[in-house]
């Protein structure tokens, strides 16, 4: 997993400068969950998404699932206003091992890129699929999510992470 630059950045580029025609654009999130599926030692982690425009389930290695929460939260601790204080409920993940609608988007992840953009108060997560594994059209997807359901999604992640050890 890569995580690019975590640095909370003032302006991220515009979809027309970040986005090709082989990506898709999810916009603010509704609901992001991590889950695996499987017995212990015999898992298969995943990222759910549910957006207006769709649902999205890719599929990742536990320790990108791990990273990606682990980086979360420590851009967190680098935002000031979100330090030392609970997040409100509202506006957050609803952990359920499964999304809402058939996923319009199902693919293995090969890298993601994490970053804040301060002005819209949101995280940005754009996630590309292995080149053997994309859906036809879809080698991309780029999500926003608010810093309560980042807080709540890394926490779930970790925990996923830790629910197969025994």
């Amino acid at each position: 997993m890569k995580v690019k630059d975590l640095q909370p950045h003032s302006r991220i580029p515009e979809r027309s400068r970040l986005l090709n025609t082989d990506s898709h654009e999810f916009g603010h999130v509704v609901r992001i969950n991590a889950d695996a599926v499987g017995n212990p030692g015999h898992r298969y982690f995943r990222l759910l998404i549910d957006a207006a425009p769709g649902a999205a389930c890719l599929w990742l290695e536990k320790d990108q699932l791990y990273e990606l929460g682990i980086a979360i939260q420590r851009l967190l601790t680098m935002l000031p206003k979100y330090n030392d204080r609970k997040d409100p409920v509202h506006n957050t993940s609803i952990p359920e091992s499964a999304p809402k609608s058939m996923p319009s988007v199902d693919f293995q992840v090969e890298t993601m890129t994490l970053d804040f953009d301060e002005l819209r108060n949101l995280f940005m997560l754009r996630v590309r699929a292995r080149e053997e594994e994309n859906s036809p059209g879809t080698r991309s997807i780029r999500l926003w999510a608010s810093p309560p359901q980042m807080r709540i999604f890394s926490q779930e992640a970790l925990e996923v992470c830790a629910a197969g050890r025994p």
